[in-house]
């Protein structure tokens, strides 16, 4: 922009609001204390257990071609870390069933007894599938 004498006029200054920094900052900080208080947690939650074995194990599974024994040592990490929680819940039990399956083991029924009962339809499918020692093409379909 010029004003009438051709020369150049410079922008109108804005108002900054320093309270809007503020807030910003507190945000960022509240976010950061967060993350690190669920980092350092000296008992993280199952579901959170459960999430980092299923990811280990995806990305594994990747690789597991070419390096078997990483594999291997993951999988038997993470049924040991599973066993001692098998009574709280039927996905912690699915999760053990998956990883004694990679491993080439039996699922002991008493092992997987929650997801007998349980409400999903697919874990009681996966009860029936995990417990049989044979499984039939019939089966597989249910």
């Amino acid at each position: 922009m010029s004003d009438e004498s051709g020369g150049i006029v410079p922008p109108p200054e804005l108002d900054r609001n320093p309270v809007g920094w503020l807030i910003l900052g507190v945000c960022m900080a509240l976010m950061v204390m967060s993350e690190l208080a669920s980092y350092f947690s000296p008992n993280p939650s199952m579901a959170l257990v459960r999430a980092r074995i299923q990811e280990q194990l995806q990305s594994d599974l990747v690789v597991s071609s070419v390096d078997r024994p990483r594999f291997e040592r993951h999988l038997a990490e993470g049924v040991a870390t599973l066993r001692p929680k098998l009574d709280d819940s039927p996905e912690t039990q699915l999760l053990y069933a998956e990883l004694r399956t990679e491993q080439g083991k039996p699922v002991l029924p008493s092992e997987i007894a929650a997801l007998k009962s349980a409400k999903k339809a697919s874990e009681r499918a996966a009860y029936q599938i995990y417990s049989s020692q044979a499984l039939s093409r019939d089966q597989a379909r249910v």
